[in-house]
């Protein structure tokens, strides 16, 4: 009789590498690399949530960058682990079908899949733009101040 070739369960191991703070710290890094074009259009007062708002090519590309960029990341993962592509997306699929409501697998994977599509993508990357710009206001602001604490403007 044939041995049966080991199933290995990846998610367990990817959930644990994608919430953690390298993974976070990386997605930070690519977030900072790329918010110029964020930040450019809270500064032009739109906002490129709302659905009636043309979306700029730039947004989209760095869309596709990021896509481009951690889904060869997962895969690394994946594949070190002993286990390959299309097993973990049939696992997944799996997954999603049986899994309970609130079971832990099935709620990394909705996320997983969430933050894959544009509109999450979008959300938080002008969160992060949000962020970097009241940062810049907050610190132009305590100049303005030390300048005219000083008499200088």
């Amino acid at each position: 009789m044939p041995e049966e070739s080991k199933e290995v369960d990846i998610l367990p191991r990817l959930r644990g590498i994608l919430m953690s703070s390298d993974f976070s710290n990386q997605f930070e890094a690519f977030a900072e690399d790329h918010i110029e074009p964020f930040v450019r259009v809270l500064d032009d007062g739109k906002s490129p949530t709302l659905e009636h708002v043309e979306h700029d090519h730039e947004l989209h590309d760095i869309y596709r960058l990021y896509l481009e960029t951690f889904e060869k990341k997962i895969e690394k993962h994946i594949i070190e682990a002993g286990s390959t592509l299309d097993a973990f997306m049939r696992d997944a699929r799996r997954t999603l079908e049986s899994a309970e409501e609130f079971d832990s697998s099935r709620f990394f994977l909705e996320a997983l899949l969430a933050t894959t599509t544009y509109e999450t993508f979008l959300g938080l990357m002008m969160t992060e733009a949000r962020r970097v710009k009241d940062k810049r206001d907050a610190k132009l602001d305590t100049i303005d101040e030390d300048e005219e604490k000083s008499g200088h403007k």
